[in-house]
């Protein structure tokens, strides 16, 4: 498990990465919808691409790794419900939610190995988990942008149960 959830840190680091190298093309060209949110938002994927590896590799502050990945999880959310997008964005958005999540969980519950996640905690990560894909799915299938917000929330609220499970606490 430990090997998988390397895997899953790197790319979520090399992904935020990405976006944070991405975004001065953006704004350069006036793709941006506003240069200063997306540098903001650049900035911000700088800091979570590196707090998702370098804490769990360096064993300094490795609280900061799980929080970094649910935070990348949270921005992607928010992402998905506020800006419109096509098949492959959905597709990548939702993988990238669930690399999040995973690692979040997998981290969380290697700070605390005395202790084992409930089926109740897996029921909540799991059904919290679906609820999001939902709602980020629901941009292509034209569903009432409050239904998708409602979703999210009622999904981050169950993914957090389910992380607290697997925390210990």
């Amino acid at each position: 498990m430990n090997i998988i959830l390397w895997v899953l840190q790197w790319i979520l680091g090399a992904v935020t990465l990405s976006s944070f190298l991405s975004m001065f093309y953006l704004v350069r060209r006036g793709h941006a919808r506003q240069p200063i949110g997306a540098a903001a938002m650049a900035t911000f994927g700088l800091c979570c691409g590196i707090g998702v590896v370098l804490p769990w590799l360096t064993g300094q502050a490795r609280i900061v790794t799980p929080v970094a990945a649910m935070v990348i999880a949270l921005v992607t959310v928010f992402d998905s419900l506020t800006n419109p997008m096509d098949a492959s964005d959905v597709a990548f958005n939702t993988a990238v939610l669930v690399m999040a999540v995973t690692v979040a969980a997998g981290r969380l519950h290697d700070l605390s190995p005395d202790t084992s996640p409930t089926p109740l905690g897996w029921g909540f990560l799991l059904g919290g988990t679906a609820l999001v894909v939902f709602a980020i799915w629901g941009t292509q299938y034209d569903v009432s942008p409050a239904i998708r917000r409602t979703q999210a929330l009622t999904g981050l609220a169950g993914v957090l149960a389910g992380l607290i499970a697997f925390a210990g606490l």
